[in-house]
């Protein structure tokens, strides 16, 4: 086909068949058709697309201060409507405040060009291992609780916010919106709109895991003082690296659980910060460049894990941050970046284990680069031997605590997988009672390579923990729509091979499925190779358009397409996102409030029944230990709970027997028992073997009943004597 007509006709087809098939997966014959019939999707989403507009609008028309006006006001509107006007201000101060902490130590150690936004990029992650020592270096010398790091981390990140005088986080985002309002104000209103309604979703819905651990650090984490005191819990997530959940506790401190989310939210946006610069290192032109970031941040793998209280986000950051100096170093950016690459690469394992791959990936490209960048001339970018040795020395020390607190509490250096465990085991490391093992998901879903491929493209209905977390299939229409325009010239394959090598992991992981547990689970387990798949879609598509270059319809053409693509990815999350139905219904209030940790607590209590034992235990200190069989519900309890369930999954010989599970109850000091009312609905052969063990400590007069209440009853434990 000579015609570019008939060229663009094509690719707009296939965007079309690629856009439209997965959305009917999903809210077609799926379950998420009652998802987008509730007033809180169909709604929410129009007040999405409202706020879309008036951002739009004012960014496409207005200049100056109406331009600041019109947007902090509807902003501050939206904002206040869903309650997280206070949380986005805690979470911008605080981010704001690790990266001056960063700026200010890189200072001191040489600094970085101020007008280079790659090298700001150095600034951050050193904010980040700065800020995260200073809490576990608190926590070691036994000032570890949470008002304890809190008021510290107020204390020197508002101090060095006073005192710093390099940029500002804001100033360059502001800087930002105001070049791309000019250029690209739709995926500049998309991204804004995108970021808010992100916040409005954390402050209705979480997920299992993030009630689990990433938000009950007060009760799971550090309920006894300290990070390094065993809190007794059984599921290895409790000792697994808690780099991302060190660094909420501060906010956590607050009382907002949309605070503590938006220290995701906001990796997520640094790391599109990160990408852009990838993108210009791979000379994908300023015309391009912001469509294929709003494809980037609209992915819903990547999107609707920014919502969670888990190190995904983060480590998609760190990993962006690494694939970053591996290109600026094959691009004859100096030594440096090495360590830069290196550091990066180390820390992002310690805030996600699943990362181990791509840290390893990208440390045999660092390597290579390395060797190729002796054998060239410096040109740009050189910088600092002490910043960039300082950072990666301070990534060492930094690791050398997380893993030194899993090591003391576990026996073991790392508590996953478990072919690891049994290697320790071997070695004379056993892992370290009652710490369990990781289980295996029943919601795995293990298909045929070729099916698992296009259940992945096209269906992600197959796949039970897919359905949130979607891995996109953009990076495969995009290749595809590039073939079809075809390309000028011979592709610049040197410069992208890096970003190819680590999109194209996705595979082996996607579809080992017989030796990769991760290739069934959750698409967050791909975000970095599906990240590097889109960015190097988005270089292929350059090349495209180099071609067309006498033709800028085309061009225009391209970005609509790929912003199509990103307003549907957009409203995918609205609508799965942390499994949520969209944000809210329409309506009034503006009072809702601003530290939501407790109305939220509690209307959890009432979902479940369990208020007034709730409001028992809250008398409590949260380090009381209690066992129930309430399910996962119960990590809403204000106190240190843990489901048998989850025991009997990860360690069953704990409470396969009335006999084991009274063994257990007194070796972790039990203090309550939740247990099912006789005849409740809902019990199992555990609920029989709670129930036993309770008649045994009643027999001896170590069990007292308290209440019941529902389904539930509630007793109180006695240790022996």
């Amino acid at each position: 086909m000579k015609s570019p007509v008939a060229r663009l006709a094509l690719v707009s087809a296939m965007v079309l068949v690629f856009i439209a098939v997965p959305i009917w997966s999903l809210v077609g014959p799926g379950v998420w058709g009652w998802h987008v019939r509730q007033p809180a999707a169909w709604q929410g989403a129009l007040e999405s697309l409202f706020l879309f507009l008036v951002l739009y609008g004012a960014l496409k028309l207005l200049r100056g201060p109406a331009l600041w006006g019109s947007v902090a006001a509807v902003s501050v509107l939206y904002a206040r409507h869903h309650g997280v006007d206070v949380a986005m201000l805690a979470s911008y101060l605080y981010l704001e405040g690790i990266f001056a902490l960063g700026g200010c130590l890189v200072a001191l150690a040489g600094g970085v060009s101020r007008r280079d936004p790659g090298q700001q990029v150095i600034v951050g992650l050193a904010g980040i291992v700065s800020c995260s020592l200073l809490l576990w270096t608190a926590s070691l010398l036994g000032l570890g609780s949470m008002q304890a790091l809190a008021w510290l981390a107020l204390v020197v990140l508002g101090g060095v916010l006073v005192l710093r005088r390099g940029p500002w986080l804001g100033g360059m985002l502001l800087s930002s919106v105001r070049r791309g309002g000019k250029r690209t104000p739709a995926v500049t209103a998309l991204i804004a709109t995108l970021t808010f309604v992100l916040f409005a979703k954390a402050s209705v819905s979480s997920d299992f895991d993030s009630n689990w651990y990433g938000l009950s650090a007060d009760r799971a984490l550090i309920a006894s003082g300290n990070i390094f005191f065993s809190e007794g819990l059984v599921a290895p997530v409790h000792y697994y690296p808690k780099l991302i959940e060190m660094l909420q506790v501060p906010l956590a401190a607050i009382g907002s659980i949309s605070a503590i989310i938006g220290l995701s939210i906001g990796c997520w946006l640094a790391t599109l910060a990160v990408a852009s610069q990838i993108l210009r290192e791979l000379r994908v032109g300023r015309s391009l460049r912001p469509y294929v970031v709003a494809l980037l941040a609209t992915l819903p793998a990547f999107a609707n894990i920014s919502i969670t209280a888990k190190g995904d986000a983060l480590a998609a950051l760190l990993l962006a941050i690494s694939l970053l100096a591996v290109l600026r170093l094959g691009n004859r950016g100096g030594a440096g970046w090495f360590w830069i690459a290196a550091a990066a690469a180390l820390l992002a394992s310690q805030a996600r284990l699943s990362n181990i791959p791509y840290t390893m990936a990208i440390g045999v490209l660092a390597i290579t680069a390395l060797v190729r960048w002796r054998r060239q001339c410096h040109r740009r970018g050189q910088l600092s031997a002490m910043v960039a040795s300082g950072v990666f020395f301070a990534v060492i020390l930094l690791v050398w605590l997380i893993t030194a607190r899993t090591w003391w509490l576990a026996g073991v250096p790392i508590v996953a997988p478990n072919a690891a465990l049994d290697l320790f085991a071997a070695w004379g490391l056993p892992l370290r009672s009652p710490v369990g093992h990781l289980p295996t998901s029943d919601l795995l879903v293990y298909l045929p390579p070729g099916q698992a491929l296009l259940a992945y493209l096209f269906d992600p209905r197959q796949y039970p923990l897919l359905q949130i977390l979607w891995t996109g299939n953009a990076w495969l229409g995009l290749p595809l729509a590039a073939l079809v325009l075809g390309c000028r010239r011979p592709i610049a394959w040197k410069r992208a091979l890096p970003v190819l090598f680590i999109g194209l992991l996705f595979f082996p992981m996607l579809l080992g499925n017989r030796y990769i547990e991760a290739s069934g689970a959750d698409g967050n387990y791909f975000i970095t190779p599906v990240l590097s798949l889109m960015m190097f879609a988005g270089f292929l598509v350059q090349q495209s358009l180099w071609k067309w270059q006498l033709l800028p319809s085309v061009g225009r053409v391209m970005c609509g397409l790929i912003f199509c693509i990103a307003a549907a990815s957009a409203l995918m999350c609205l609508v799965t996102g942390a499994w949520g139905p969209g944000t809210r219904a329409f309506d009034t209030r503006l009072d809702r409030p601003m530290f939501d940790t407790a109305s939220r607590r509690a209307a959890a209590w009432r979902d479940i029944g369990l208020e007034r034992t709730a409001q028992r235990l809250a008398r409590e200190a949260p380090s009381t230990r209690v066992v129930g069989d309430v399910g996962g519900e119960g990590f809403w309890l204000p106190i240190r709970y843990e489901p048998v369930d989850i025991i009997a999954l990860t360690r069953p010989g704990l409470v396969d027997s009335p006999e084991h599970t009274l063994t257990f109850l007194e070796l972790i000091g039990t203090e309550y028992l939740i247990v099912r009312s006789p005849g409740a609905a809902g019990g199992q052969e555990r609920d029989h073997i709670l129930r036993t063990a309770i008649a045994t400590l009643r027999a001896d007069g170590r069990a007292t009943p308290l209440m019941k209440e529902g389904a539930y009853e509630l007793w109180q434990i006695r240790p022996a004597r």
